[in-house]
């Protein structure tokens, strides 16, 4: 058992091992979100998916659907831990950079390459990468996707925040689009009001929905 807290993008864990990972997720192209570290303790950061269980004993990097960086234990956790990366310390910055081109997975840590943490992660149907971090008692860290300027560049990467805000603009664009979809529908079917009464007006636009969105 356990507590979490979360504020904005602040991470603080009461007691327990803990875990936590973002709403939004990536599943192509390349990204990098920044972790400040606020203590120097065991801390797993990196990226996991909706598959990777969080349990007292088990976080992100401790199974083979999530990949994490912990600079405590001078180590990278994919199942099974492998020496990777430099100590690290209180108020450094790690970089948790993915290539789902390239299928690989590397940290920075105060915007110097780590080198290369992963090879041929799984990409493709059913993958998808969330931002996430396992915190032992006491640990806290602030996350950066992008809501505020990045303390390092990463050559080649989007920043994570970039990617939600496509999402957005398309979420966007398509409720505009299928409100103007809606509109057309019913001006065509009112033409039909002796035929077909309101019930039947809406399914046959709900089903034209459902196709375009099948599609």
């Amino acid at each position: 058992s356990g507590s979490i807290t979360f504020n904005n993008t602040r991470v603080d864990s009461k007691d327990g091992f803990l875990s936590i990972r973002t709403n939004n997720c990536v599943i192509k192209g390349k990204y990098f979100y920044e972790c400040e570290l606020l203590s120097n303790g065991l801390l797993q950061i990196g990226w996991c998916q909706l598959t990777t269980p969080f349990t007292e004993q088990n976080g992100v990097g401790d199974d083979n659907s999530s990949y994490a960086y912990d600079g405590w234990r001078n180590v990278v956790f994919h199942g099974p831990d492998k020496p990777y990366g430099k100590i690290w310390d209180k108020g450094d910055i790690v970089g948790c950079c993915i290539d789902l081109t390239n299928k690989t997975m590397s940290f920075y840590l105060n915007g110097e390459d780590l080198g290369i943490a992963a090879t041929n992660i799984a990409v493709g149907e059913n993958c998808a990468y969330f931002p996430g971090c396992s915190l032992s008692r006491s640990e806290k860290c602030v996350f950066n996707f992008g809501q505020t300027p990045f303390m390092y560049k990463y050559e080649g990467y989007e920043p994570f925040d970039q990617m939600v805000f496509q999402i957005e603009q398309t979420n966007q664009v398509l409720a505009k689009l299928l409100t103007l979809v809606h509109s057309y529908l019913l001006n065509i079917l009112e033409t039909y009001k002796d035929e077909l009464d309101t019930y039947m007006k809406q399914l046959l636009c709900y089903n034209v929905f459902d196709y375009i969105m099948r599609k």
